[in-house]
């Protein structure tokens, strides 16, 4: 068996294969974590940076902690109330209904759905200079980027799958996938983005929960409204 080398790697003293147990005998002082049951050695240079992130959670949960009890002595206010209304939206948590409401601000400034999506950036703009026009369209992103941020979140939840199998909102899943039949999925994804953008928007001016409805139901209940306008 040839010596020094295996596989092209030279086993100098600083070498440790796969598995290797460090001991106290090492030169660098070492550290030892537990993560899912997978002991984990941490050197000196790796602890600062664990430190730095641990430090950064402790400050993320401060001011989590601190929204709560601003939310929690302003329960009788309509912002906060539709805070509520909001987190009623699937995949809709505390910090996403926050942070939406936080960009929304005064929601009576929003008299229909394309105007959240003009503010949000969801809209859609093609690129033109002089005689020039683009073909491509492409959302404006000209409004809050955080709120488009959350909306994606609320996007992917809206389409993903529980673990016992049961789509989360069967209703924008099935529309996601019927798009993707002839659609890019980004395109896709951007439908759908617009859809949780009207659920927000009928939340909101309906100021009531979320409920998940079929689109024939839907339809049943717009049409039924409009009779009742008529009358």
């Amino acid at each position: 068996m040839a010596s020094g080398t295996a596989s092209g790697v030279s086993r100098s003293s600083d070498y440790r294969p796969f598995g290797y147990a460090l001991t106290c005998t090492d030169t660098q002082a070492v550290h030892v974590g537990i993560l899912c049951g997978v002991t984990i050695f941490f050197d000196d240079h790796i602890i600062p940076v664990i430190a730095v992130i641990r430090k950064y959670d402790e400050e993320i949960n401060r001011i989590l902690e601190s929204l709560h009890e601003l939310v929690d002595a302003n329960e009788d206010a309509d912002f906060v109330k539709q805070i509520h209304l909001i987190e009623t939206l699937k995949g809709a948590g505390f910090l996403s209904a926050v942070s939406i409401m936080g960009e929304i601000g005064d929601f009576s400034a929003f008299s229909k759905p394309k105007q959240l999506f003009a503010y949000f950036g969801l809209d859609p703009a093609v690129k033109q200079s002089g005689k020039f026009e683009g073909t491509k369209v492409q959302m404006s992103k000209r409004g809050s980027a955080i709120a488009r941020r959350v909306i994606h979140t609320l996007t992917l939840q809206s389409i993903s799958i529980s673990r016992n199998g049961e789509a989360k909102n069967p209703v924008l899943r099935e529309y996601y996938l019927k798009k993707c039949d002839s659609k890019p999925k980004l395109v896709a994804m951007g439908a759908v983005s617009h859809k949780v953008c009207n659920m927000i928007f009928a939340i909101l001016r309906d100021n009531k929960p979320f409920k998940i409805i079929a689109p024939q139901e839907h339809i049943k209940q717009y049409n039924s409204a409009k009779c009742d306008i008529a009358a």
